[in-house]
Formats: C-alpha cells, structure tokens, sequence
C-alpha cells in the first residue's frame, strides 16, 4: 500500500477512472487518501429525478459541503415513472423542483448536463389532417415549460456549462423568445453537445409519420437554432433520431462549419449526395473520431409530388420515371469510397466505427462506443414516400427483382468492396481487423455454436431492453441435453472479466442450480459472442412484481423468500453485491431465483448471519422494493456507503422494466 500511495495523486485518481464499481466499496473503507479518491469517483455524477428519494439524494450532497465540491456532471430526468402510459394521466411539474433545481448552481465544479424527457411525444398541434393517436404524461406544454426551467438553471450556473446533452428532445422548438435566448445562450460556448430526438408517430399509418409539420419543420430549424451557436467552439457533435433523417425530413449540415470539430457522431442519418462527403471532409484539419450508428446511403429515392418540397433536394434535380407519378433520384457512391476518401483526407482520424448499437426500447444515448462495426444489409436504403409501413426500406434482392411490379432498385452488390475498404482503414487506424465485417439479410436462419455444433434457433426475443446481450432461444431441434427454449447471456463489450467471473461463480455454485440459481448448460456462442446457455426462468422482476400491488404474496413471506435465497449462498461462502430490482425473480411457486453472478464474491472469511451482507441485502432489497411498491411513502435513508448496487433502480438505465423472463443485470 505504501508503495501505491507514492504514486502521484492525478496518475492514482486516473487508476481510479478504470476500477469497476464494484471496487469502490472497498476503496472507499481502505484508508483515508484512497478513500476520498474513491469518493470523487462515486459522486463525481449525480442524478435528479422526481421522485422524493432522488430529491432528497440531491439535498443531501447540496447540504454536505465536502460532498458539494465533487460533481462535475449532473442528469436532470424529467419522467415519472410513477405515471402509466394507459392511464392517460398528465406529468405536473415534480413538487419540490422549483425550491431544489436553482440550488443546482451551488454545485461550484459543475460543467457537464445532462436532461432527459420522456421518449413518447404528441404535438399541441389542432390541424385535422394531422391526428393525433397517442397523449403520454409529457405533454408539449410540460415540455416546454421543462426546457425554459432547465435552460434558466444552466444560463444562471456560476461557469459556463461546457457539455450538454438532451435525451428525447421533442422534434418541435420552443416557441417563447425567452427560452429561445436563453437556449442560444447556454449553447454559446460549448465543447459538447448530444442530442437524441423524439417525434411524434401515427400508430395508424405509420408511413405519414414524416408529413407531420413539426417534425419537418424542426429539422430545417436545427443547424440555425441548435448548431449555429455553438459552432465556433463545439468540439463534439452527437445527433441521433428516432426517424431517418438527412433526406427527408431535410437535415441539411453542409452550410455549417465547425473549426474545433473533433468527434463527429451521426444515428439514423442518411447520405444521399456528394456534398454531405465534402462536407465531413471539409473537418479534416481536427476530425479524430467518426461514429456512423445504423446510417444509410439512400442509393434510390422518390418523392410523391404533395412531398416533394419536404425532402432536401430540389425539385429540377429530381424525374419522373414510366408510369409513375412520383418524382426520382439516385446516388451513385457507396459505402467503399467514403471509407477510401476517409482514409486519405482525414489525417487525425484516429477512431472509425460504423454499424449498429441498441436502438431498444429508447433511441441511443451515449452509445458510440457500443456501436458493433458490421456492414449490416440495411447500410443501403432506398426511400419511397407513401409506401408501407416506412417509406424506408432495404432494396429488394436483385434475383426477385423480375417478380415485382413497382419502380423499386435492388440493393449495390459491393460486399467485397466495402468489406475490403473498410478493413483498409481500420487497418489505417490501427483498430482491430476481424474476419469479416458483412451481416446478411435478417431472413437467413439464425443458429448459435454450442459443444462444437451450430443448432438452428426458430425464434430469437431479446429480453434486455436496455442492453442487447440477453435472448430467449427456440430451438428447432433440440440437441445435447438442452431443452425447446433455452436463454443466452452474451459477454459483453470489453467484459471478459465479469463473464469469466460469472462462469467461476456458476461452478462454485452448482448445487444451487435448478433451485436457488438457473441451469447453466455451458458455454456457447451467439451473433459471434461468447455466451452462457442457460435455463429459462418463468417469473417477474421484484420491481415488476412491487408494481403489481396487491398480491397473493404477503410482503413477509417474501422476504422470508428473499433470506432463504441468500442463506443458501451464505451455506457456500458467497456474497451478492448486485443489488438490482431486476436481478431477482419471485416465481408461480414462490420462490425468489438470482439470475446474475456477476458480481458474486467468495471471502476467505465470512461474518456472523445476523452481520452478514447477505442479510444486509435483504434488507436493502426489502426498502428499494417498498419504494417503488408506495412511491408516496417516506423515503428509505439516503446511504453514502453500502453493497455495490449495480445501478439504482431509477431510470438512468439500469432497470429493466420488460418482459418477465429477464435474464440480464445492469453494470
């Protein structure tokens, strides 16, 4: 330790960033030096949402004038989760926020936010020819009163903010001049800015969902009332939407400039003319790192004549074509020569990633790390307004092409040309090279690798919402002892150490498998990742199961459920640290299954029951389940120091909230 403690503060606190969080709760006991390291690093963000536990997290770190000077970045999350879509209940202004969100700008080394908003949105829009098929709790006017309330606390924080992100912003702008000034304000100056777009959809004919004036009419506004301002010092440039955007609705980029660019993210956008190329290629002298996530070269498009000022491209470059009313174009480039343009007019490019990261249930947010390089077959696109149910499609296969009776264009045939071009520039890059990077059409069969042997799946679900890496599995044969349904739990990105511990935990534990634990079968593979095969678990979440209400299920019996589950791994010298709702299922036979071993751990000594952790995380368990059953009751105790939790149950992404038979914890 003394040898550790000689090293400079900034090289341990660096040492730090990359420890797993599970660590901290040991770091944070170790000695004080260390400790407070640790206690930078858990604190350094913080969260507010509307419920009181959240609030009064936030009052507590406000009150603590140690603990006031460490955060740097702070998500303001707007939903209520206490609300349901079904009810059609309106979302009021959380009570408590107009005394707590001013006091944010006490937080003196804050510079990075981030708001999220529901990802359900309906326009206060009155026009007929626009129905509107859902209302959630967010209305426009929340919105909009959100937006004027969170831009006066950034305008009003004592330095300028330099990183903003909002998740699901609506696809329609303010329309007060004085939050418009104050948004123009904040943007001024920033070094990063992320923005996820939401927009409204007609569930009955969901190909109308681009006629929507407000959807059009945000994305012609958002270089002026979003980039403009920031552009003269934004280093950093994230925009992903829930719709393809680029064409139609017309995003144009290529009049702006960005002296300071460095990263360029880019979700759901589509190229379609040589002037968006020239465009990032006119960033060369500071681009380093470029993220394409399920981006589209549009090489066939057309245009109903209703539309046709709606999309980017003027109407005299567009024809018509034999018997159609429609108006048409094409792009001629593809995918292997902006990869080649890239690799010779980008000289700082230093990172490249193009493919998909999870777009379930919710559009991505700082995911560009997470994005699986492939050549997916959707990489080529065509958009033919007023078709069905998306006038954005893959091309059809060329040898059906004869069999259909519309103007549509078969997908380029260049596989090997991109394939090869992409490898050349990663290779450039110096990032990994795999063997190959083309993904077929998703109408071949899936198979997973399991003892040596590929057996085919009929059906996949992925069950992890929030991170794809868990999936129930219907086998068309079942073959070396596995049963008709199995669930695989991939390994995920840069994880090797927890799934190697899971598999470890798994063994170690093996009398508790069938009972206490799912089966696992073995290891596999699936999608070209390592997986476990495991049993699947018919019940439902503990959150889940405290949404429910009343139940057959009095609260005792289920924590008498909860401490046999834990007794059980206290008789094997195992301590559960992953403290997540979701990581616990209450079955028909009641019965309490632990369905992740991630973070299982086996000292070499263990305490008395009665001073256990496992005991302890019942107890916890026992309060976040009360918290969620009664989100009115008062608030559990806030903790500083407890079992690694995984993430809180609150919606920054750690809890699951999907189907039943979830398998997957979040980290």
């Amino acid at each position: 330790m003394s040898h550790l403690l000689n090293l400079p503060s900034k090289l341990l606190a660096r040492t730090f960033f990359n420890v797993d969080s599970s660590s901290f709760k040991s770091l944070h006991h170790s000695c004080r030096f260390i400790s407070q390291l640790a206690t930078d690093q858990l604190f350094k963000t913080v969260h507010l949402q509307p419920s009181k536990t959240s609030q009064n997290g936030l009052q507590e770190i406000l009150n603590n004038p140690n603990l006031r000077r460490i955060p740097r970045k702070i998500y303001i999350d707007t939903v209520d989760e206490s609300l349901n879509y079904d009810d059609e209940e309106e979302q009021k202004w959380p009570q408590g926020w107009d005394n707590l969100v001013p006091q944010v700008k006490e937080l003196p080394r804050l510079n990075a936010a981030v708001l999220c908003f529901d990802k359900g949105f309906t326009s206060d829009s009155e026009d007929e020819d626009y129905p509107h098929y859902t209302d959630f709790p967010q209305t426009p006017q929340f919105r909009f009163h959100a937006m004027h309330k969170l831009f006066s606390l950034l305008e009003s924080l004592r330095h300028p903010i330099q990183d903003l992100g909002i998740r699901n912003l609506q696809a329609d702008n303010p329309k007060d001049p004085k939050t418009l000034a104050k948004m123009g304000k904040v943007l001024s100056g920033l070094l990063s800015l992320r923005l996820s777009i939401t927009s409204e959809t007609n569930d009955a004919a969901p190909e109308h969902d681009l006629e929507y004036p407000e959807i059009r009419k945000f994305f012609k506004e958002l270089p002026s009332t979003w980039l403009s301002p920031a552009a003269p010092s934004l280093q950093h440039l994230s925009l992903c939407s829930r719709e393809y955007s680029g064409f139609y609705p017309d995003l144009d980029l290529t009049n702006l400039f960005f002296p300071r660019l460095k990263t360029l993210s880019l979700g759901n956008f589509c190229f379609f003319h040589d002037g968006q190329i020239d465009w990032i290629l006119k960033h060369g002298d500071t681009l380093e790192e470029i993220y394409f996530d399920d981006c589209a070269i549009l090489y066939d498009f057309g245009m109903m004549e209703e539309n046709v000022d709606a999309c980017a491209l003027p109407r005299d470059t567009l024809v018509r074509r034999e018997g159609d009313e429609s108006l048409y174009g094409s792009f001629e480039k593809r995918w292997h020569h902006i990869f080649d343009l890239f690799a010779e007019k980008l000289p700082k490019l230093r990172h490249f990633r193009i493919g998909r990261s999870d777009w379930s249930p919710d559009i991505p947010f700082e995911q560009e790390r997470d994005i699986k390089v492939g050549l997916y077959y959707n990489r080529y696109m065509c958009c033919y307004d007023g078709w069905g149910p998306s006038s954005y499609m893959e091309g059809e296969d060329p040898k059906e092409l004869a069999k259909l009776e519309n103007e549509w264009r078969p997908s380029p045939e260049c596989d090997d040309e991109d394939r090869a071009a992409l490898r050349k520039l990663l290779a450039k890059l110096g990032q990994s090279v795999q063997e190959s990077y083309s993904n077929g059409h998703p109408g071949g069969r899936i198979v997973f690798h399991f003892g040596g042997k590929r057996i085919t799946v009929t059906k996949d679900t992925l069950l992890n919402q929030i991170r794809p890496t868990v999936y129930r599995l219907e086998l068309e044969e079942p073959h070396f002892g596995l049963p008709g349904t199995v669930i695989v739990k991939q390994q995920k990105d840069e994880q090797e150490a927890e799934f190697c511990a899971e598999i470890s935990a798994y063994k170690k534990l093996q009398e508790l498998q069938g009972t206490v634990l799912p089966t696992l079968f073995g290891e596999g593979s699936f999608n070209g990742r390592p997986a476990l095969i495991l049993s699947e678990i018919k019940g439902i979440t503990l959150r889940e199961f405290a949404k429910l209400g009343e139940t057959s299920i009095e609260e005792n019996t289920l924590r008498c459920c909860l401490e046999n589950a834990f007794q059980e791994l206290y008789k094997y010298g195992a301590e559960h640290f992953d403290l997540n709702l979701g990581n616990f299922l209450v079955c028909d036979n009641v019965q309490v299954v632990i369905i992740d071993l991630e973070e299982i751990e086996f000292p070499d000594r263990q305490k008395a029951w009665e001073n256990s952790v496992n005991l302890g995380s019942v107890n916890y368990l026992m309060s976040r389940f009360r918290d969620v059953r009664y989100p009115r009751r008062a608030p559990s105790p806030v903790l500083y120091s407890m079992p690694h939790t995984g993430a809180s149950d609150d919606r920054s992404g750690s809890e699951m909230t999907g189907p039943c038979y979830s398998m997957e914890l979040m980290s």
